[in-house]
């Protein structure tokens, strides 16, 4: 079973919301995230939230989400990852990382990392301008590395220990670069939505 980690544990101290819960033209962040991150090959997601996230809690429900709590997300993004890699036990199989920030993500997107992470390659990012994004790919193996980290060291530092290994996915989806932090990044993403929305009616 191919599994996503979702992190949305995380304040939005500057959205001045947590960004889980955001409505994104009838859709909350976290269902938007879900959604593609399914329709481009995963099969289980976990989201990961802050202890007390009613309004993600019933996010994650509406979406079939796997709920996971992460009871001090002060300790630094890792620790939601490793809360999320140690719900349900390790994946088997290719496995993604994405996080609640990048929720224009497409369907495309992911199948294209899952379909570029096989050996030689263990990690498969998505390359948009030059910028590396979200979401990531892992093989399985990779999972113990991630782990084994201290909850304040990024997970990046996993990726860039043997470049080798790292396969990049030029994409170009500028929202897979693009985090959604403030109230202006919401007007743009909304104003990026409409215009899929328009294109998908147009004959």
């Amino acid at each position: 079973m191919t599994l996503a980690i979702l992190l949305a544990a995380g304040r939005g101290s500057r959205m001045g919301q947590p960004k889980a819960a955001l409505d994104l033209l009838g859709l909350t962040a976290l269902e938007r995230c879900v959604a593609a991150l399914r329709q481009g090959g995963a099969e289980e997601v976990r989201a990961v939230l802050a202890a007390g996230d009613e309004a993600g809690l019933a996010a994650a429900g509406r979406c079939r989400a796997v709920p996971v709590y992460n009871r001090d997300p002060s300790r630094g993004q890792t620790s939601s990852l490793k809360a999320g890699l140690s719900a349900g036990g390790p994946p088997a199989s290719t496995w993604l990382l994405h996080t609640v920030d990048h929720p224009l993500l497409r369907s495309e997107d992911v199948s294209a990392l899952l379909a570029a992470c096989v050996p030689p390659h263990a990690i498969a990012v998505p390359v948009v301008g030059g910028r590396r994004g979200h979401p990531v790919a892992f093989s399985p193996e990779v999972a113990s590395e991630l782990l084994a980290l201290e909850d304040e060291q990024p997970a990046h530092e996993v990726v860039r220990r043997y470049p080798p290994r790292v396969r990049r996915v030029e994409r170009d989806n500028p929202w897979l670069v693009t985090d959604l932090d403030t109230p202006e990044d919401l007007a743009a993403a909304l104003s990026e939505l409409r215009q899929r929305e328009s294109a998908r009616a147009s004959p």
